[in-house]
């Protein structure tokens, strides 16, 4: 139960959730995005990056970039 807690709190944490508008297609490799600026992700940290209509259409890899300042974040798609 507490690690399940720590995921939601994790999970509505504005610093570690974001929204993109940026199009990726779903496959393996190097895949960036442009999000809001501020965020708290860090390199190395995993992330999973769902499309919100079709949820099952997602990616997820390691994050091998992270600009807060601009808004940029990339991952490393397995």
């Amino acid at each position: 139960i507490a690690s399940a807690n720590s995921a939601e709190s994790a999970l509505n944490s504005p610093g570690t959730s974001a929204t993109s508008t940026t199009i990726n297609t779903i496959g393996l490799g190097t895949k960036t995005f442009t999000i809001q600026t501020g965020k708290a992700f860090s390199v190395g940290q995993r992330l999973v990056v769902a499309n919100t209509i079709l949820p099952l259409n997602n990616i997820s890899g390691v994050i091998t970039s992270h600009d807060s300042g601009v808004g940029s974040i990339t991952i490393d798609a397995t």
